[in-house]
């Protein structure tokens, strides 16, 4: 960053909304770290600064399947629109009949991949899934990300909100849609293996495993995990 003091995302957006010259200096002139004030230099270089356009975005509240039982500020996710594989997941337990082992303790913390969605998305399922995603409510995410079958992210965030919910066969249908192109598809293999193992097909997860090299070291270590584990070779 350029100017030596530093400012929430809030008294930004708060000051971009007020149409505060130091604000939009401020906003032009630095370069940001923060997932949240990232997403808002970018969605104003996409509208060329149009604050009105901001204005429209902030007011836009996402759809509720059931608006009295989720009580959320979604106003951060609509700007950054940052979808990023959650810090410090937490899994419940799993428990394969043949086996003693959970499935948490092969789980990930994963620092994620940032997708930013422009000013001019109309891909507001995206945005409620990810809203409820964040927040635990995995029954809830589940419809939004359904509405977009193609999108590789909403395939990932399904297929680890199925897992979330014990429905490890949808996850593997999910998973297994992702394309190779995606920057998910490494990823996606590795839980996909997981879904086989707990999911009374143990030969065939392991086999998946075998085969895949991961491209991250944290992978890499929980792959040796799990082989350790299962594997009777």
């Amino acid at each position: 960053m350029t100017d030596n003091k530093k400012h929430s995302y809030h008294e930004v957006l708060q000051g971009l909304l007020n149409q505060e010259p130091y604000f939009i200096h401020y906003i032009k002139s630095n370069q940001f770290e923060e997932d949240d004030l990232m997403g808002l230099k970018l969605f104003l270089e996409d509208t060329k600064y149009d604050v009105d356009a901001l204005h429209k975005f902030t007011a836009v509240k996402p759809l509720q399947i059931h608006a009295k039982k989720t009580k959320v500020n979604f106003t951060y996710y609509k700007i950054a629109a940052s979808l990023i594989l959650l810090f410090g997941i937490s899994y419940f337990i799993y428990t394969n009949s043949n086996k003693t082992h959970s499935l948490e303790p092969f789980m990930i913390e994963d620092a994620g991949f940032k997708v930013w969605m422009s000013a001019t998305s109309s891909r507001v399922d995206l945005q409620n899934g990810m809203n409820y995603y964040r927040h635990k409510n995995y029954t809830e995410a589940l419809p939004y990300f359904s509405k977009l079958p193609k999108n590789d992210t909403a395939l990932y965030y399904s297929g680890i909100s199925s897992i979330q919910l014990n429905q490890l066969y949808d996850a593997e249908l999910l998973f297994n849609k992702i394309p190779s192109e995606s920057i998910y598809k490494n990823k996606s293999l590795y839980y996909l293996s997981l879904c086989y193992i707990f999911n009374h097909k143990e030969k065939e997860g392991l086999s998946l495993l075998h085969e895949t090299s991961f491209k991250d070291s944290v992978f890499v270590a929980r792959k040796n995990k799990l082989l350790n584990a299962f594997d009777q070779h």
